[in-house]
């Protein structure tokens, strides 16, 4: 009985798409200049699969460190229970699996597998480079290849990097605690993070070209090679969650390879007046019932408007908190999420598929060929989404 219960998993939802998902972490270089992503792929399916393949643990190692940062971070009770829950998750993507091949799924010809879109994922305050996983995962089943970045501004939980003296010594950043309106702060590390985005832009550059990338992280037998000649860089899009949309807007006012971005009940206060200037490309908003308040959204608002060609757009996902978008929804308990304002009424697999039918139809939209592809679910959006926000904006 008790080893039964030791041994058990929470299994992050099964993506929609047709395609098997693969993931990896990479390190390039060492030091504080290092960049840190996992990488969610497309890989074979089934009857090619190779059984040694298993899926993912959803922590990264060290994952005694990454869920003591999380636990911190949001000062969370019962922290050997939670830290349990944590480290028995594990995400719908195959560890180190392979990158498909252009002919493997002969029966799908709804996607080019030889040209794999991109997309760029930035997480939240507090957040670290696993908590949008679902989201990646979904992606990476229609065919994207997904750069989920552990910032290293400090507003991860925890992060880390390699000595560059001490190839084996790590050397720990753990996440700053300073008051939340602190905008020299704020602003100094969405500044950090933008160029984290152009670095990790850089890295699949690099693997596209077929340039030689060390992978620090010495355990990794995935070879990076399989990406060579196998990315679109010119289908490349953003998305990010509460700080990582402001991430995500900032990356877009600054990037020019980056063609459009989506962002999740995203937090912007700490934007400096340039990227409102130079930011006029399409962002999709979704944001939550129950965070928003009329500043932020007035400010979102602003960014809408300012797209000239009109594709901007702010939707709301009805009876829904800040975390409704995050794997947190899946890994919080029922009965304990269902009293928590940051999740929200509706059960989370409800939301998880209007959210991801909402980006997947943007990101067609904006990086598609002219014959968009049909999400595969039968979603009724229009009882969970309302166009623009229910947050009064009079006052602000």
């Amino acid at each position: 009985m008790f080893s039964n219960w030791f041994s058990f998993k929470t299994a992050l939802p099964k993506p929609s798409g047709p395609y098997n998902v693969g993931t990896t972490e990479v390190m390039s270089g060492r030091g504080e200049e290092s960049t840190l992503i996992n990488l969610y792929y497309p890989t074979q399916p089934d009857k090619q699969l190779n059984k040694n393949y298993h899926p993912a643990p959803w922590l990264p190692e060290p994952m005694t460190d990454y869920a003591q940062g999380l636990i911190d971070f949001a000062s969370m009770k019962f922290g050997s229970f939670v830290r349990w829950l944590f480290r028995n998750a594990v995400t719908p993507a195959y560890w180190n699996a392979p990158l498909v091949l252009p002919n493997d799924y002969s029966e799908s010809s709804q996607f080019d597998l030889k040209n794999l879109r991109v997309l760029i994922c930035s997480h939240g305050l507090g957040g670290n480079r696993a908590v949008l996983s679902v989201t990646c995962c979904e992606m990476a089943s229609h065919g994207y290849v997904v750069a989920s970045i552990d910032h290293r501004d400090r507003s991860a939980s925890y992060s880390y990097y390699f000595s560059e003296k001490e190839h084996t010594k790590i050397i720990k950043v753990p996440y700053d605690l300073f008051e939340i309106d602190n905008f020299e702060k704020r602003n100094k590390q969405v500044n950090i993070r933008a160029q984290e985005v152009t670095d990790a832009i850089n890295l699949l550059e690099k693997f596209n070209a077929g340039e030689q990338v060390t992978n620090s992280i010495d355990n990794n037998r995935f070879e990076l090679n399989q990406f060579k000649e196998r990315l679109d860089m010119s289908s490349l899009a953003i998305f990010g969650h509460s700080f990582g949309g402001a991430t995500a807007i900032n990356a877009l006012a600054k990037d020019k390879r980056l063609k459009c971005g989506i962002c999740l009940d995203a937090w912007l206060f700490s934007l400096g007046e340039e990227a409102y200037e130079n930011i006029d490309k399409p962002i999709l908003f979704i944001n939550s019932y129950s965070f928003q308040w009329s500043k932020n959204v007035k400010r979102i608002q602003r960014v809408v408007s300012g797209n000239k060609d009109k594709k901007s757009k702010l939707l709301t996902l009805k009876n829904t908190g800040h975390l409704s978008q995050t794997d947190f929804a899946h890994i919080t308990p029922t009965l304990l999420a269902k009293y928590n304002q940051s999740f929200g009424k509706t059960p989370a697999q409800t939301i998880n598929a209007v959210n991801n039918k909402l980006c997947f139809d943007f990101l067609e939209m904006e990086l598609g060929n002219e014959k968009h592809r049909a999400y595969p679910l039968s979603v009724q959006t229009e009882d969970h989404v309302m166009e623009g926000t229910n947050v009064d904006t009079s006052d602000a």
